[in-house]
């Protein structure tokens, strides 16, 4: 039954419920998993009621994108988004996160998504929070409680982050223990605070029936990197926010204003758990390696967990003479963090890529064979990213896909001109 009718299935294994203990269950559903005629049909079935000795099993599955698993998750029955809410809390961030996405077609079992719009992890709320914009959007309900519950926690975080700015510009001994990288990583991760509120005011226009279009444009705006558009944004954010005075006051903190709010106690351990140990050294080992992939567009905006986490399976190699020849197989991608490589490419002039620079992109998207043949000139440090860590990364974060195909048109256009 798993394999011809998973929801049959999921009823019979609910219909005898008392007869069939856990372990049994647990037995047959593992057992299940590792039959790939099956398997799609036991995800199913561990999703909607499994006990939790199956659990780590649709964990596993949802953080490697295993399509059965986002299935199981885009298909949950009532009963089954029921059960799901009671094991959230024993599932990893990661395999919230991938059910945040998964559920963005939903909009009957959007309980799972109110669930997950307050998570303590930011990556999860904020993609929950855009996953609850698309059901809004779409005419689905998402209840009101927990969309008010992720505002708070949305701002109050943006709180924290302010204070530790705020706290870093004046000199102290704990401030100096903060390096120049760890104070970039704080502002990428307060713009990101910045983002995850405006996302959950958005959610909250739209469930309460208004049209969110414009709150999210001019969160576009509020985030861009020009001064003036940033406080036009403001403007329009304060009539579009007249009931919620606190947001004006945080945000015009952010922008410049420290006396427009109230500093919180809260630590920013408490809320960025990441940050707080780049900030205290504990990842000076990885330090090289992640100030080399920032530096690089494709990863600038990289959410800093999930920078660390490919950082840590990327490989640092010291390059002299050739990397690659033009049409040979490859499967990995480099980041220069030190030196230059120069390519070659026929018909075209040499280019030459300097820190921060990527390569090899067309082989970790497409497995196609090299577009060109690249050497260090002279000697060269590179970071190098197979398939299988760039496809881990990408699940985590979608728009690093977005973002390799927008390099390589740039790579490609100017010798194609039928790539407009």
């Amino acid at each position: 039954m798993l394999a011809r009718d998973p929801s049959w299935a999921v009823a019979l294994i609910r219909a005898r419920h008392a007869e069939l203990d856990p372990a049994r269950r647990a037995a047959i559903l593992q057992a299940a998993s590792t039959d790939p005629a099956r398997r799609a049909g036991a995800l199913t079935a561990i999703a909607r009621g499994g006990p939790a000795a199956t659990l780590p099993i649709l964990e596993t599955a949802l953080v490697d994108g295993d399509p059965g698993a986002i299935a199981a998750i885009a298909e949950l029955d009532a009963g089954g988004a029921d059960h799901l809410v009671r094991s959230l809390p024993v599932l990893s961030p990661l395999a919230r996160l991938a059910i945040a996405r998964a559920l963005a077609g939903a909009t009957s079992v959007t309980h799972v998504v109110g669930a997950l719009v307050a998570d303590n992890d930011s990556e999860v709320a904020h993609a929950a929070l855009r996953t609850a914009l698309a059901i809004a959007r779409g005419g689905g309900t998402i209840p009101a409680a927990p969309i008010a519950a992720a505002h708070e926690k949305a701002l109050a975080a943006l709180h924290v982050h302010l204070d530790k700015r705020d706290d870093l510009a004046q000199p102290s001994e704990h401030a100096r223990l903060w390096s120049p990288w760890a104070r970039h990583e704080l502002d990428l991760a307060t713009r990101g605070c910045v983002a995850r509120l405006m996302w959950a005011s958005a959610v909250e226009v739209a469930a309460a029936g208004g049209d969110p279009a414009t709150l999210a444009a001019t969160a576009r705006r509020l985030l861009g990197a020009r001064e003036p558009d940033r406080r036009r944004a403001l403007d329009v954010i304060q009539e579009l926010q007249s009931g919620r005075p606190e947001i004006l006051g945080v945000l015009e903190s952010w922008l410049g204003n420290p006396n427009a709010r109230l500093q919180t106690k809260s630590m920013i351990h408490a809320v960025d758990p990441w940050l707080n140990r780049l900030a205290s050294g504990e990842l000076a080992a990885l330090e090289p390696s992640l100030v080399a992939l920032r530096t690089a567009a494709l990863f600038a905006t990289v959410p800093g967990p999930a920078l660390a986490s490919l950082a840590v399976r990327a490989t640092l190699r010291t390059v002299t003479g050739e990397l690659f020849a033009a049409d040979s197989a490859g499967d990995t991608m480099y980041v220069v963090v030190a030196g230059a490589l120069i390519a070659h490419r026929t018909p075209g002039e040499p280019r030459r890529v300097e820190p921060g620079g990527v390569v090899g992109e067309l082989a970790v998207l497409t497995q196609a064979p090299r577009a060109a043949s690249v050497m260090a000139d002279g000697s060269a440090e590179v970071l190098e990213i197979d398939r299988a860590t760039f496809a881990a990364a990408s699940r985590r974060t979608p728009e690093l896909v977005l973002g390799l195909a927008a390099t390589l048109a740039g790579w490609i256009a100017p010798d194609r001109p039928d790539v407009l």
